[in-house]
Protein backbone atom coordinates (compact mmCIF):
# COMPACT_ATOMS: atom_id res chain seq x y z
CA UNK A 1 0.00 0.00 0.00
CA UNK A 2 1.33 3.84 -0.71
CA UNK A 3 0.35 6.57 1.03
CA UNK A 4 0.73 9.90 -0.96
CA UNK A 5 0.67 11.64 2.51
CA UNK A 6 3.94 13.03 4.01
CA UNK A 7 6.24 11.33 6.32
CA UNK A 8 5.70 14.53 8.27
CA UNK A 9 2.37 14.66 8.92
CA UNK A 10 0.72 12.77 11.27
CA UNK A 11 -0.80 9.85 10.34
CA UNK A 12 -3.36 7.36 9.87
CA UNK A 13 -2.60 3.62 9.84
CA UNK A 14 -3.59 1.39 7.50
CA UNK A 15 -6.26 -1.30 8.72
CA UNK A 16 -3.36 -3.69 7.76
CA UNK A 17 -1.94 -3.45 11.23
CA UNK A 18 -2.39 -6.17 13.82
CA UNK A 19 -3.94 -4.85 17.82
CA UNK A 20 -0.64 -6.73 18.72
CA UNK A 21 2.01 -5.23 15.68
CA UNK A 22 -0.14 -1.87 17.12
CA UNK A 23 0.83 -2.57 20.78
CA UNK A 24 4.53 -3.68 20.52
CA UNK A 25 5.55 -0.50 17.93
CA UNK A 26 3.83 1.90 20.50
CA UNK A 27 6.11 0.77 23.22
CA UNK A 28 9.06 2.75 21.15
CA UNK A 29 6.56 5.98 22.55
CA UNK A 30 7.96 4.63 25.59
CA UNK A 31 11.51 4.34 24.39
CA UNK A 32 11.21 7.93 22.92
CA UNK A 33 9.89 9.20 26.62
CA UNK A 34 12.81 7.42 28.53
CA UNK A 35 15.48 9.28 25.85
CA UNK A 36 13.51 12.54 27.00
CA UNK A 37 13.65 12.09 30.52
CA UNK A 38 17.66 11.15 30.10
CA UNK A 39 17.08 7.35 31.00
CA UNK A 40 17.98 5.93 27.44
CA UNK A 41 20.99 6.81 25.39
CA UNK A 42 19.81 7.83 21.48
CA UNK A 43 21.79 5.14 20.66
CA UNK A 44 19.83 2.74 22.79
CA UNK A 45 16.88 4.08 21.57
CA UNK A 46 17.29 3.13 18.19
CA UNK A 47 18.50 -0.07 19.14
CA UNK A 48 15.36 -0.78 20.99
CA UNK A 49 12.76 0.81 18.24
CA UNK A 50 14.74 -1.48 15.58
CA UNK A 51 14.21 -4.95 17.78
CA UNK A 52 10.59 -3.64 18.68
CA UNK A 53 10.32 -2.95 14.80
CA UNK A 54 11.56 -6.69 14.11
CA UNK A 55 9.35 -8.25 16.62
CA UNK A 56 6.41 -6.43 14.92
CA UNK A 57 6.74 -9.01 11.85
CA UNK A 58 5.11 -6.88 10.20
CA UNK A 59 3.86 -8.06 6.80
CA UNK A 60 2.16 -4.60 4.87
CA UNK A 61 5.22 -3.11 2.59
CA UNK A 62 3.51 0.47 3.37
CA UNK A 63 4.25 0.13 7.01
CA UNK A 64 7.51 -1.47 6.86
CA UNK A 65 8.35 1.62 4.82
CA UNK A 66 6.84 4.13 6.63
CA UNK A 67 8.86 3.08 9.74
CA UNK A 68 11.95 2.53 7.86
CA UNK A 69 11.63 6.22 6.53
CA UNK A 70 11.35 7.88 10.20
CA UNK A 71 13.66 5.51 11.96
CA UNK A 72 16.57 6.21 9.21
CA UNK A 73 15.79 9.86 9.19
CA UNK A 74 16.48 9.85 12.89
CA UNK A 75 19.68 7.62 12.81
CA UNK A 76 20.90 9.44 10.12
CA UNK A 77 20.45 12.60 12.07
CA UNK A 78 22.22 11.09 14.60
CA UNK A 79 25.46 10.15 12.78
CA UNK A 80 25.60 13.35 10.78
CA UNK A 81 25.79 14.99 14.62
CA UNK A 82 28.72 12.59 16.24
CA UNK A 83 31.45 14.66 16.45
CA UNK A 84 33.73 13.07 14.44
CA UNK A 85 31.72 14.09 11.28
CA UNK A 86 32.57 17.33 9.86
CA UNK A 87 31.81 20.42 11.75
CA UNK A 88 28.02 21.74 10.82
CA UNK A 89 27.11 18.74 9.48
CA UNK A 90 24.54 17.89 11.67
CA UNK A 91 23.03 19.14 15.07
CA UNK A 92 20.84 18.66 17.74
CA UNK A 93 17.89 20.28 16.25
CA UNK A 94 18.53 18.34 13.40
CA UNK A 95 18.30 15.69 15.37
CA UNK A 96 15.15 16.44 17.52
CA UNK A 97 13.22 17.44 14.36
CA UNK A 98 13.23 13.61 13.15
CA UNK A 99 12.66 12.37 16.65
CA UNK A 100 9.92 14.57 16.42
CA UNK A 101 7.44 12.15 13.72
CA UNK A 102 8.64 9.24 14.61
CA UNK A 103 7.38 9.96 18.28
CA UNK A 104 4.05 11.24 17.09
CA UNK A 105 3.57 7.91 14.74
CA UNK A 106 4.87 6.27 17.86
CA UNK A 107 2.14 7.57 19.86
CA UNK A 108 -0.45 7.39 17.51
CA UNK A 109 -0.16 3.45 17.41
CA UNK A 110 0.51 3.47 21.34
CA UNK A 111 -2.85 5.99 21.70
CA UNK A 112 -4.75 5.38 19.19
CA UNK A 113 -8.38 3.86 18.75
CA UNK A 114 -7.78 -0.01 19.38
CA UNK A 115 -11.33 -0.60 17.58
CA UNK A 116 -9.44 0.80 14.18
CA UNK A 117 -7.54 -2.36 14.29
CA UNK A 118 -10.30 -5.00 15.19
CA UNK A 119 -12.33 -4.34 12.25
CA UNK A 120 -9.59 -5.59 9.78
CA UNK A 121 -8.88 -8.13 11.59
CA UNK A 122 -10.36 -10.62 8.69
Amino acid sequence: MVLSRPLSTPMAHTQIMQPHQRRILGRIADEIASYHDGKRSLVDLLNNAWGLFEAAELRDPGERDRFMALYYALSNADDANQPWMPAGLGSNENVRDALIPLEVWALGLRDGDPEDDESSAI
